[in-house]
Formats: structure tokens, sequence, C-alpha cells
């Protein structure tokens, strides 16, 4: 038994890439079907059910000059659901806690001496101005923190954060991609220099329900439990089948572009 259906643009997968994009097909009259092979949406914002309420499976936040999500969220109508606060950053040392917030927070940093708390201040500041990242892309975060920064500052504050996330390989980081973190986090910062985090009540799963809701209202489709086995080009145009479970048969086809999500 196979079920036709046909789609003038088909989404494989149902994270939060695959959902906007058919948020936005969908919008604009363009029928659309996502499939998804897992048994719910949200991919890596999927959560777990603790009695009775959803929580993430992993730490998710925005910061708040991420202006796309914001943007996405104001058209759902859900602003009410956004908390903006401010974190509590911190760092363990020679078996001690000190928070690390605020520009006041580094000047009151002890495992460093009061020149490198400067440089480290003046660090995150000369990271932010760098507006031609690719002059960054044939470094690495190891050699370019230890040039802006000194080694004293590299060793007391960077390396640790750089093995501890990245283990044998983080001497091989690009600084690109540390110089992303550092400009994104220094962008999202309240007046007095404290860093501000975007969090979604009722977790990211709730906003990925919103999303796939309004998907359907406006006439997508979102297909659970259906894998792509594969994606062919016949007779002028793109043929999707998943194998189906259950009652279902043996697979769908869906006639139309292929976007991964």
């Amino acid at each position: 038994m196979t079920l036709n259906h046909t789609s003038r643009a088909t989404i494989v997968g149902g994270g939060f890439t695959g959902l906007t994009a058919a948020y936005e097909l969908a919008s604009r009259g363009i029928p659309v079907t996502v499939l998804e092979a897992e048994s719910e949406i949200g991919g890596l914002a999927a959560a777990f059910d603790v009695g009775g309420e959803k929580l993430d499976r992993f730490y998710h936040h925005w910061f708040t000059n991420d202006l796309e999500v914001m943007q996405l969220i104001s058209k759902l109508g859900l602003d009410s659901r956004v908390e903006i606060n401010p974190t509590n950053t911190g760092v363990y040392y020679a078996n001690n806690f000190f928070k690390l917030s605020t520009p006041w927070d580094l000047l009151n940093f002890t495992p460093l001496g009061f020149a490198d708390r400067i440089r480290l201040g003046l660090l995150a500041l000369r990271a932010r101005r760098v507006d031609d990242w690719m002059s960054l892309e044939s470094r690495t975060a190891h050699d370019w923190l230890r040039q802006l920064g000194g080694d004293k500052v590299y060793q007391v504050v960077w390396q640790p954060l750089l093995k501890g996330k990245f283990g044998p390989y983080a001497k091989d980081i690009s600084a690109v991609w540390f110089w992303n973190k550092l400009k994104l986090r220094g962008g999202s910062r309240g007046k007095g220099g404290e860093e501000r985090l975007a969090y979604f009540k009722g977790g990211f799963v709730a906003l990925a329900e919103k999303l796939a809701e309004r998907i359907r209202e406006l006439g997508g489709r979102i297909e659970l439990n259906a894998p792509v086995s594969s994606i062919a080009h016949r007779e002028g145009a793109w043929h999707v089948t998943t194998p189906r479970r259950g009652a279902l048969g043996k697979g769908h086809r869906h006639h139309g572009a292929a976007t991964s999500g």
C-alpha cells in the first residue's frame, strides 16, 4: 500500500530550521509538508515529561540580539512568553567561585592581577570590533586569544573553557567560532553592562508546538514517525519516500523541493 500526497515543497526534519522554513512557505500560500523521523517535533529543542510538565532535554537560551527569532515570536503573537534575565556567570578557580557577569565583577576578579583584568576587559571589546571575520579563518582561538590578552589571561580564563568543551581538540578550534561567541554575548547586555539572556516560558518545545500549530492552520502538513528513505528526481518532480509504520503502509511520495531541516 502506498499513500501519495503532492506538495510544492517538502521539508526534511521538524527542528526549528525545518519548522520555520515551513511556516514561511505556508504563510506565502505554498503547499508544504514537513517530514519528521521522530515521534515529536523540535529536534534538539525537544523535551521530556516530568510529572506532567515538559522540560527541555538540553539547556537553551537566546541572546537579546538574536533579532530573527524575536521577530518570529512577535509574528506568532507570543511576546508575552519571552523572559529576559541577567545571567549569573561565574568562574571556578583554585577551589573558589568568582562571579564574572559585569564589569564590576571583572575588576574584582582576583585570580588575575589588575593589569591582566584590564587586558581581559579590553580583549572582549577588541574582539567585538572585528568586522572582517574572514581575516581570522586561518587562525586558532588558542593563538588569537593569547595574542589579544596575554598568556596569563589565557591560562586562567580561556584555556580551561576550551579544554572543558573540546577536550583534546581545544587548540584546533577556529578563532572565528570564538569571535562569534564573544560578539553575541557582548551584544546581549543591559544598561549596567550585565549579560542578559532570553528564555521562553514553557521551554523551547512550547515555541516549536506553537509554530507547528500555525503551520497547520495555514494548510501545511507535519508528519511524525516519517523518516526519509530516499529522495529522487523523476519525470520533472522530486519524489521523497518515507517508509511508514503500522497501518500506514509501505510509503509516501511527496512531490516538491526537499529541504533539510
